[in-house]
C-alpha cells in the first residue's frame, strides 16, 4: 500500500477513532500522521508503521507515556527495522496490537489459543525491548576451543547474536588477561571456572566492581569418578574445590 491508500484505509480510520473517541480529532490525527510520513519517507511504509506514528502523536498530545514511541525524536524507521528483524510471528503480534487489535480479536481471527497467545505476546515484547535498546554486550570467557566451549557457549551465543543482534565477544581467560577487553561488557558467561589463575574470588570482585553480571555454566559433576583420564590432574590442582567456589560465587 502507498501512503495515499493507507491514509484512506478503513482500519487506520477506525484505529484513529479508537484512540481519540472523536471523529474530528481522529481525522486530524490521521492527517498529522500523513504529513509526518510524507516528510520522513520511511523505507518500509505499512499500515502498522502509520499506526505507530498516530499512536505516538496521540500519546504526546495526552502527555501519556509509552516506552518506545513517546517523544518527538523517536526513530520510526528504527522501530520498523527491529520488527523486520524479529521472529515473524512475534513481529506480527506486535503489529496487530499497534494497529488497535486486542489479544481476544487476534485469538479468534488466527485460531490461536488465548493463553498461548498471551504468553507469546509477552515474549514478543521482551524480544523487541532487547533488540530495540541494544544495551547488552556479552563476553563469553573460554579456556580454549573444545567440545564444551564449542557446543555450550560458542554456538548458542553465536545464534543469540544472529537472532537478536546482541553484541557478543569471545575472550580467553589465560592469565586472566580478559580484564583488559571488557569495555562496554554487561554480562560475562563462562563454564566451570572463570579464572585461569584459579583465583575466582578476586576475579568476581573485579567484575562486580564494574557492575557486570556474571553467569556460570556447569555441564558436569565437579568430582571426577575413578578411572576418569583427567582425575589425577583434576585432583592435583584442586579443581573440584575451585569449581565449587565458582558456583557459590555465582
Amino acid at each position: 500500500m502507498n501512503l495515499e491508500e493507507i491514509y484512506f484505509d478503513k482500519g487506520i480510520r477506525d484505529y484513529a477513532l479508537k484512540l481519540t473517541s472523536n471523529k474530528d480529532e481522529a481525522d486530524e490525527l490521521v492527517s498529522l500522521a500523513f504529513e509526518i510520513c510524507l516528510i520522513k519517507k520511511p523505507a518500509k511504509l505499512s499500515t502498522g508503521f502509520f499506526a505507530i506514528v498516530m499512536r505516538n502523536q496521540w500519546l504526546k498530545k495526552c502527555n501519556a507515556k509509552d516506552p518506545y514511541f513517546n517523544n518527538e525524536s523517536s526513530d520510526y524507521s528504527e522501530v520498523e527495522e527491529v520488527l523486520g528483524n524479529m521472529n515473524h510471528y512475534h513481529a506480527n503480534i506486535l503489529r496487530a496490537i499497534s494497529n488497535g487489535e486486542t489479544l481476544t480479536q487476534i485469538h479468534r481471527g488466527a485460531s490461536i489459543g488465548y493463553r498461548t497467545l498471551k504468553a507469546d505476546y509477552k515474549k514478543a515484547k521482551k524480544e523487541f525491548k532487547i533488540m530495540y535498546e541494544k544495551n547488552i554486550k556479552i563476553a563469553v570467557i573460554i579456556r580454549g576451543i573444545n567440545g564444551v566451549s564449542y557446543h555450550r557457549l560458542l554456538m548458542p551465543f553465536a545464534k543469540m547474536h544472529r537472532d537478536y543482534g546482541i553484541e557478543v565477544v569471545v575472550l580467553l581467560n589465560k592469565d586472566d588477561e580478559f580484564f583488559n577487553s571488557l569495555e562496554g561488557v554487561t554480562h560475562v558467561v563462562y563454564n566451570r571456572q572463570i579464572s585461569g589463575l584459579l583465583q575466582p574470588e578476586e576475579t568476581y570482585l573485579k567484575l562486580k566492581a564494574k557492575g557486570i553480571k556474571v553467569i556460570c555454566d556447569i555441564d558436569d559433576y565437579w568430582i571426577l569418578p575413578k578411572g576418569h583420564p583427567m582425575r589425577y590432574r583434576h585432583n592435583k590442582m584442586n579443581l573440584d574445590k575451585c569449581v565449587i567456589k565458582n558456583l557459590k560465587l555465582a
